[in-house]
């Protein structure tokens, strides 16, 4: 008889929507999965966060395999060529929009990757935009043709209602508010809670609470990958065991030709064993 211990997780740990059976991104699913039956091959993962700010999650993950915390990647700014861009799509077309807009007045509204919105929750979304006035940036992208998934469209008039108001929200680090569990709730989310989530998020006590502990984190993000901090110390030691695995290598190598060499040496010659 075995005795089977429950599996545990962090009380901060949530499973990401595409690993749901009712992902529209499957095969994202299948190879993220696939990614896991690996991680005992290679001698540590790197992974694009800092200690600082997932140290739970860290610890948990290092009981099963080396990790080293590498990020935020895109803070590293000094590259041999400045034409290596972070971004997917060009900002130069928002820049002097958002410049002309007051200091912490747009809220930025995007979902990532690989999250895909119902048509009636992108509906939502714009009434309630249209109904706090606030100015906003909204990334909408295309889903991936392989999907099938339809292109989502604004309500109509949406664009003449608003005017010139237009060219995040998560709670586990405070830096946001949560609208919902994703997903897994499998309901629509109505435009008066999303309304109510938009007006918290940029005034008020809330909002400035939310403001300052992004500029926090910001400043951890920083000092992680500034000279001595987190990210930057586990970067040098991954460059550090890559050079001495190598060199190990090499010098493996060299023992073994030297030893073929010596054997060869002291093996007698075909004309020697004629004579």
């Amino acid at each position: 008889m075995f005795d089977c211990q429950p599996c545990r997780f962090p009380s901060t740990m949530k499973f990401r929507s595409f690993l749901h059976p009712s992902t529209p991104y499957p095969y994202l699913r299948t190879v993220v999965l696939g990614q896991f039956k690996k991680l005992d091959k290679p001698f540590c993962v790197l992974m694009d966060t800092f200690e600082e700010l997932e140290p739970e999650i860290v610890e948990y993950m290092s009981n099963f395999f080396s990790i080293k915390t590498v990020g935020p990647l895109f803070k590293y700014l000094e590259v041999p060529n400045d034409t290596v861009r972070c971004d997917m799509t060009k900002a130069d077309d928002c820049i002097g929009w958002l410049n002309s807009k007051p200091a912490s007045s747009v809220i930025y509204i995007s979902f990532g990757t690989v999250v895909y919105l119902k048509q009636e929750q992108v509906d939502e979304i714009a009434q309630a935009l249209l109904t706090t006035g606030i100015s906003f940036l909204w990334v909408m992208k295309p889903p991936p043709k392989e999907s099938g998934l339809l292109v989502h469209i604004l309500p109509d008039d949406f664009l003449e209602k608003i005017g010139d108001g237009c060219c995040l929200l998560g709670d586990v680090f405070k830096t946001g508010v949560r609208m919902c569990r994703g997903a897994a709730e499998n309901r629509i989310i109505p435009k008066e809670e999303v309304e109510k989530c938009f007006v918290e998020a940029t005034t008020g006590p809330k909002a400035s609470e939310l403001k300052s502990n992004a500029l926090k984190w910001k400043a951890a993000a920083e000092a992680a990958v500034a000279d001595g901090g987190s990210s930057e110390r586990n970067i040098q030691a991954f460059i550090d065991e890559v050079k001495r695995r190598c060199s190990s290598t090499v010098t493996h190598q060299l023992a073994t030709d030297a030893a073929a060499m010596k054997l060869v040496d002291n093996y007698p010659s075909a004309e020697a064993g004629l004579v």
